[in-house]
């Protein structure tokens, strides 16, 4: 790897990367990574650019395990990723005529690894920016290879964040709770959820956070009001009404690293007796959660705090029934981590067995209520630390009343 003019991380952060991915893939014995996905290849070399979000444009990375990485562009591409990629080797498509595969194919070979166990990702979260054709074309063009899902090699490889790393996550979470402020602030009978939304956005980017010309990861933002039974739905023209419960879920984007943060609003002075005993317990079950973290404590272990906490306060028959949505029929998710993506491995699910280390970050989050009132939502962003958990959100948990 190389000092480039405009790289997003000292050098040593991205060396860093590729040491981490290289012990998870050694692990999972897997002899190299074929990426494709923006936050994996920009997060393991920097390579940044608003065309990720172009369905026609591809930028691969292949990860050999012995060996420096490559990265393939388009031609329009090449100067930017030799000027803000720490790589030695920027091969172009196109390059003799050969197509997207037979480009990586023909890599792949010369680094003697035509017979390897080859990493693509092909979990259900990546959205692998290959099509149906080009993986096709891929194990045509090497018969010998063997291709494994890596998400989970990949993921884990990012699970602990740097310190650069937590200071962009806190800069998110204290840009994110300034526009929920902003928002709750002006809200008020006859403007609309998209007028909500604006502000928002309007705090979150007067603050520092990306907009679509200086960053890909743009956050993640979902607004309702009033509308009680949608989950996390694009606001509409609809004009917010008296007694209208507003509900702001997501986070800003801050060079690349993201929150998630879940808060309430009333329109009125007074909150109705059951949405307050839904606001409360859920707070209870949340911060009863967030308690628990410690370095060495698993994901599995806090969903059955989250259940002890629940049971504690007989709240179990006011649960959102959404866990056959997530696919943990048997208990509860509670949350999941957070850094370069809104969610990131792991989730925080029954049966998971991973411990949370020093220096990850995550989100805990639930909803509690009924079809009539609605759900009450809260939700956290923490940081594991070495004696215990630091919670990053600062705003109460509490509804806010618009009066």
């Amino acid at each position: 790897m190389r000092n480039a003019r405009y790289l997003d991380f000292p050098l040593k952060e991205y060396q860093a990367r590729l040491e981490s991915l290289r012990i998870e893939m050694e692990n999972t014995r897997l002899d190299a990574l074929i990426l494709t996905t923006r936050d994996n290849v920009e997060f393991l070399c920097g390579f940044s650019t608003p065309s990720w979000r172009l369905g026609e444009k591809r930028f691969w990375l292949l990860v050999p395990i012995d060996s420096d990485p490559v990265l393939f562009v388009d031609q329009v591409h090449e100067v930017n990723a030799q000027e803000i990629t720490p790589l030695e080797e920027i091969l172009v498509w196109g390059t003799g005529g050969s197509t997207n595969s037979e480009l990586v194919a023909n890599t792949v070979k010369e680094r003697g690894l035509t017979s390897a166990n080859i990493g693509l990702e092909l979990g259900a979260a990546s959205s692998m920016r290959m099509t149906p054709n080009e993986l096709s074309d891929l194990r045509a063009t090497l018969p010998n290879a063997t291709f494994i899902d890596c998400d989970e090699a990949v993921g884990r490889s990012r699970m602990v964040k740097s310190q650069l790393e937590i200071e962009r996550i806190r800069q998110a979470v204290t840009i994110t709770e300034a526009g929920f402020t902003a928002a709750f602030r002006i809200a008020r009978p006859d403007i609309t959820e998209r007028d909500l939304i604006t502000e928002i956005a309007q705090e979150w980017l007067r603050l520092g956070a990306e907009t679509p010309y200086n960053g890909n990861n743009y956050g993640y933002l979902a607004l309702q009001a009033g509308r009680i039974l949608q989950m996390t739905p694009s606001p509409v023209d609809r004009k917010i009404e008296q007694g209208d419960l507003i509900q702001v879920d997501g986070g800003a984007s801050y060079r690349g690293y993201t929150a998630d943060i879940y808060r309430n609003a009333f329109i009125g002075s007074e909150l109705p007796p059951l949405m307050m005993k839904y606001a409360d317990g859920t707070r209870h079950v949340v911060d009863s959660i967030l308690q628990a973290i410690k370095p060495g404590v698993t994901s599995s272990e806090l969903c059955a705090v989250g259940e002890n906490a629940i049971t504690e306060i007989d709240f179990g028959k006011y649960r959102r029934p959404l866990s056959n949505a997530v696919g943990n029929e048997g208990g509860i998710y509670v949350g999941h981590a957070i850094g370069f993506s809104v969610h990131e491995y792991p989730t925080i699910q029954p049966g998971d067995t991973t411990p949370w280390l020093p220096g990850m970050c995550g989100a805990i989050e639930i909803p509690f209520g009924d079809d009539e009132i609605g759900y009450l939502q809260w939700e956290d962003n923490f940081l594991v630390t070495e004696s215990g958990v630091e919670v990053l959100s600062k705003s109460p948990k509490q509804v806010w009343l618009t009066g």
